[in-house]
């Protein structure tokens, strides 16, 4: 709309886009009764909705539009193929968490029944512990770890050795199995319950039928090391 210095109408201007003008568009001003003004407003008239030009929007051909069009799809087509397969590994997860573990602390105990390391008489207790890791089932074998104590039996005792053998269960964490039984062998297979520096070695047999008692059954004296071998 064009108005003049007192508010009123007195015409309207067209603008069009003009790709040979440095502003890239024209203009054309009527008066009320159509009549056709010159370019620019007369003296004494403002315009009330000055226009500023806008280049003309670039439409890309056809073929490429389609072509951007593919590529958008196929990344959306990966996106979802990744998301999916992402839903699929932790459902796997899941699954697996709900699978019970075969290296329990029962199962090793029936291995122990029937085993009869025991009961064959060793020169050490390192040989003995050796052993028992060569006959464990292998599910316990990759993990079992040969342990070396040293410990006294009195403040002004000299210190000895004692070899055992960790092995991880799923639902008691290490357990320590000592089934050295001396020379001549006939012994019994024993848990050590405590295995600490700075604490007293104790053990009870492997099933807990046998626990140690105030005489010391089954316990050594105070651990001063611990050693992995191989570590």
């Amino acid at each position: 709309k064009i108005q003049d210095s007192g508010g009123n109408v007195i015409g309207v201007v067209f603008y069009y886009y003009d790709p040979g003008s440095s502003k890239e568009y024209g203009s054309l001003y009527y008066d009320i009764n159509g009549n056709k003004l010159g370019i620019g407003c007369n003296s004494g008239c403002t315009l009330t909705d000055p226009y500023t030009g806008v280049s003309k929007k670039v439409v890309e051909p056809k073929s490429k539009q389609t072509k951007i069009k593919t590529k958008t799809k196929e990344k959306i087509d990966k996106i979802k193929i990744y998301d999916e397969t992402k839903d699929l590994e932790e459902d796997d997860e899941e699954e697996e968490d709900d699978v019970e573990s075969g290296n329990t602390y029962e199962t090793l105990l029936k291995f122990l029944d029937k085993d009869n390391t025991n009961k064959e008489g060793f020169g050490s207790s390192r040989k003995c512990s050796e052993h028992l890791i060569n006959e464990l089932p292998s599910e316990f074998q990759e993990d079992a770890k040969l342990v070396k104590a040293y410990f006294k039996k009195g403040p002004n005792g000299k210190y000895r050795v004692r070899y055992c053998v960790g092995i991880e269960t799923s639902d008691e964490g290490t357990v320590y199995i000592d089934s050295y039984s001396g020379k001549a062998g006939n012994g019994i297979d024993k848990r050590v319950t405590v295995l600490k520096a700075g604490h007293r070695w104790q053990a009870e047999s492997a099933d807990g039928t046998c626990p140690y008692d105030e005489t010391g059954r089954y316990n050594r004296g105070k651990v001063l090391k611990i050693k992995i071998i191989g570590e």
